[in-house]
């Protein structure tokens, strides 16, 4: 197994693509008031081309103050940032994939990427996931880092996460 996973990330291939498409960024969000200022600061200091980059922040039924901190951002951003709030729960649906799915509806990018507002994007996050993209490629997917504390059981969740990044990296060159 260990072989295939190796074998499957050497097929992985970095290209980059010629011209620059447009980048639609959905963000899903519940009850995200401590971390949401922070996802989108990051998001607003990516390296890709502002006028390339649309945000879609979908919040799903929020009881805290997330709901007003999006609207002072959309305002600061107007044609940057999008926003969607949703009322009622659909049935047989899990309020993120439901969140997720009501953004990309309102996507207008070539390109869409996910990310949880709990989540700090590096500045080059859009940039480089672009650059992978090539007439071949029409997926990309990437690892969820794990940031551990200074205790044992979350040095083991971190390990726990790498080794689960791996398998899903080794497994996506087949």
């Amino acid at each position: 197994m260990v072989l295939f996973l190796e074998l499957g990330l050497f097929r992985l291939r970095r290209q980059t693509t010629a011209g620059k498409p447009r980048v639609s960024v959905v963000v899903a969000a519940r009850n995200e008031a401590k971390n949401i200022g922070s996802c989108l600061q990051a998001l607003l200091r990516q390296t890709y081309p502002r006028d390339l980059t649309e945000i879609i922040v979908v919040d799903d039924r929020s009881t805290d103050e997330t709901p007003q901190l999006i609207s002072v951002y959309q305002q600061r951003n107007p044609g940057l940032l999008l926003s969607k709030r949703l009322t009622a729960p659909e049935p047989g649906v899990s309020p993120k994939k439901r969140a997720l799915q009501e953004g990309i509806v309102l996507a207008s990018g070539e390109i869409i990427q996910t990310t949880d507002a709990d989540c700090v994007p590096p500045p080059r996050w859009i940039e480089q996931t672009v650059a992978l993209f090539t007439a071949e490629v029409g997926i990309v997917i990437g690892p969820a880092p794990f940031f551990p504390g200074p205790s044992l059981a979350s040095k083991i969740l971190a390990l726990d996460n790498l080794a689960a990044a791996f398998v899903a990296a080794g497994g996506a060159g087949w």
